[in-house]
């Protein structure tokens, strides 16, 4: 074979090599392409379906979500109805202490109570004032819900109805806001968490009228856990000082005292500006009240001179000789020894009422109570001598 022949059949070869490359890039690019248009496809079915997914999971959360609340709402009912049904008895049971006028100081509502409730404890003793008997009521504010945080539930008992805001107690409430671990009588070494108004009544029946339940030199509450890495009880008024504002009693650490010492405040559910702000106002009252009533239901039926010049008033000697009788009476009920519950009492009757026309004869006790110490400030410094 000569050389040009040679030549020619190179070429063809060349030609045909680069014929059949071409044809097999032609090849895979059009697989790619089909393959790039499979995997679009495949990634917006992905898509589609994760957005399915998306929806139906939202879906499924919100009836989740629904049932949830729904089933909230039914407990929240539930409870409402329940503690309803156990006011009612509580009321039941304070009507039937009617017949015991003067057997007891105070009565303890145990469970808690809202604003509504509150307000029918106290209708409850403001019958029982026009009766002529004189007590208060002790309760319990409620413990957190489930997962509540304390700060939430103590803005929640404060705020609007169902909380306490702008109520006014008078001289006929006290609610207290603190809970802790309590030993238990019926089980030993078992501390159930409750409220700790069960302890205030307690302490309240174990002292005198006139004194402060949170008094230092009386000692810390007893009946406690004793603290451990936490503290045993929740809602420290210390801590929570905002509970004192909103006239909640509660159960404060003192500082100055070992860790583990608690002690109560004095705080009642009354007006910001009543008398009756602290406890001992309210107890040292219901011993004064009846005290005064008492000295009064003597004049009842009495025949006083009246002066002649026709205005039908008291005469000096025989207003005078009221308040002379009133003042012994109140001073032997909350100021002489042993009741020695108050500072000084003063009764002013009334020489401007027509005793001829009204047949009254009125009179303005007053009471000045002791002095009740909530906080100290001392101030301590070197010096260098005379």
């Amino acid at each position: 074979m000569n050389a040009d022949r040679k030549v020619e059949l190179a070429k063809a070869n060349i030609t045909f090599v680069a014929t059949s490359y071409d044809a097999g890039e032609t090849a895979i690019r059009a697989h790619l392409a089909e393959l790039r248009a499979h995997i679009d496809t495949v990634e917006k079915g992905l898509k589609a379906g994760l957005a399915d997914y998306k929806a139906a999971a939202a879906e499924r959360e919100t009836k989740a979500n629904a049932a949830a609340e729904a089933l909230k709402a039914e407990h929240a009912a539930a409870e409402r109805e329940r503690r309803r049904e156990a006011l009612a008895k509580e009321l039941a049971a304070l009507d039937a202490l009617a017949p015991m006028a003067g057997g007891y100081e105070f009565v303890h509502v145990s469970g808690p109570v809202d604003v509504s409730s509150a307000a029918t404890v106290k209708a409850w003793a403001v019958e029982r004032e026009a009766a002529g008997e004189y007590t208060f009521a002790q309760c319990e504010a409620r413990d957190n819900a489930t997962g509540e945080s304390d700060t939430t539930r103590n803005a929640a008992i404060a705020g609007a109805s169902p909380g306490f805001t702008g109520y006014d107690g008078g001289r006929y409430l006290d609610v207290h806001a603190s809970y802790g671990y309590v030993q238990s009588f019926t089980h030993p070494g078992s501390y159930p968490r409750r409220s700790l108004a069960a302890l205030r009544s307690a302490r309240l029946a174990l002292t005198r009228p006139d004194e402060h339940p949170g008094k230092v030199l009386a000692g810390p509450i007893a009946g406690l856990m004793p603290d451990g890495d936490a503290s045993s009880v929740m809602h420290d008024g210390s801590v929570y000082t905002a509970l004192d504002a909103y006239r909640f009693s509660t159960m404060q650490r003192v500082m100055g005292r070992p860790r583990g010492e608690y002690y109560f405040t004095s705080r009642t559910m009354a007006g910001a500006t009543s008398d009756f702000g602290e406890i001992q106002r309210i107890r040292v009252m219901c011993v004064a009240a009846p005290a005064a009533l008492t000295q009064m239901a003597t004049y009842v039926g009495s025949n006083p001179e009246v002066k002649s010049d026709g205005s039908g008033q008291l005469v000096e000697s025989e207003a005078a000789a009221a308040e002379e009788e009133i003042v012994a009476a109140m001073k032997r009920a909350v100021v002489d020894a042993p009741n020695d519950y108050a500072t000084r009492v003063t009764a002013a009757v009334s020489r401007t009422t027509d005793v001829l026309a009204t047949g009254t004869m009125s009179a303005a006790i007053s009471i000045l109570p002791k002095g009740s110490v909530n906080a100290v400030t001392s101030t301590i410094t070197y010096t260098r001598g005379a």
